[in-house]
């Protein structure tokens, strides 16, 4: 079993691209880097697009409601005006980074799907359906798109 001082996420400088510019809007996976210590803090997902996901993580630093004194993230990296005083903190928030883990264009469906092997019966049945995020996991849904 890990404990919450491992990360099984490796990487090595650079090797994950830094969310920004058009890479803003894409779901899916993304990871918080802690660039003073060089280690990846946690993984997240997102349907919403990486930079809203990461401005509400940004808010939540700043530790103003009940809530956001609750999340783990927070407490770690409190943004730097809160920091003082939190206890077992590993940083500050302006030390972490977003990078991409997995990201995609809900637009590009076709394009991904083809990425893999599927048989004929399994690509039509995957373009009936549409992702979504629950819990930090993509999961299928089985509400059809059209698109």
């Amino acid at each position: 079993m890990r404990g919450s001082h491992k990360s099984y996420i490796k990487s090595q400088n650079d090797s994950f691209l830094v969310v920004e510019g058009e890479l803003d809007e894409l779901d899916e996976n993304y990871l918080s880097e802690d660039v003073p210590r060089a280690i990846i803090h946690r993984s997240g997902a997102t349907e919403q697009g990486f930079a809203t996901r990461w401005k509400g993580h940004q808010k939540a630093s700043l530790l103003t409601s009940s809530t956001e004194k609750q999340r783990r993230l927070s407490l770690l990296y409190p943004d730097e005006t809160k920091a003082a005083g939190i206890d077992g903190r590993m940083g500050i928030f302006q030390d972490l980074k977003q990078r991409v883990g997995l990201g995609m264009e809900r637009s590009k469906r076709d394009e991904i799907i083809a990425l893999f092997n599927w048989d004929e019966d399994e690509e039509n049945e995957l373009k009936k359906l549409s992702w979504t995020i629950a819990v930090g996991q993509i999961i299928w849904r089985t509400e059809s798109t059209n698109t």
